[in-house]
């Protein structure tokens, strides 16, 4: 961006952070080192569970609300987390897990696990690139003849990096 000084310090950081969140929301990646999530079920998932958010790395906890509305906590044992050749990871429950009956509420199901990265280096570079794109889309003025490419070149970049819809 070639900005000199530190006037620009917090404009810069909010347009790397809105960039950031730009690239995971569009392909459903964490690209971070770390990132915990917890994604909230009506009823039990399907015995395979697609991730919001890839990569997944660990899962925390599967708790679940029994019918007389206690929190309960799904043995480890029961449930696995698989990688799938594309690299996006899915959880699996075992075949003979018999799913016990849960209370009737929005957030009877809850999965919770850890997205991201090893470390930054990790991060692939095309979502960097992508994340330099829609920074320079967010913190400079692109002239018009500049905004249609420099779209083109993000939503390309977007469409290498995305596992697509999971729920």
């Amino acid at each position: 961006m070639r900005v000199l000084g530190s006037d620009l310090d917090t404009e810069v950081q909010t347009s790397l952070d809105a960039a950031i969140a730009y690239v995971e929301y569009e392909t459903g990646r964490a690209l971070r080192v770390s990132y915990t999530v917890a994604e909230i079920y009506d009823g039990w998932p399907c015995d395979v569970v697609r991730f919001d958010w890839q990569p997944v790395k660990s899962i925390t906890s599967i708790t679940y609300y029994d019918t007389a509305d206690a929190s309960q906590t799904v043995t480890s044992t029961n449930y696995r987390l698989l990688t799938q050749t594309n690299g996006a990871s899915v959880l699996e429950f075992d075949a003979d897990y018999s799913k016990a009956n849960i209370a009737v509420r929005s957030d009877a199901v809850t999965v919770n696990y850890t997205a991201g990265y090893t470390d930054i280096a990790s991060v692939p570079a095309t979502a960097k690139s992508a994340i330099l794109l829609k920074v320079k889309e967010l913190f400079g003025d692109l002239p018009d003849r500049e905004a249609k490419p420099n779209e083109r070149s993000l939503k390309a970049l977007l469409a290498q990096l995305s596992w697509g819809p999971y729920r």
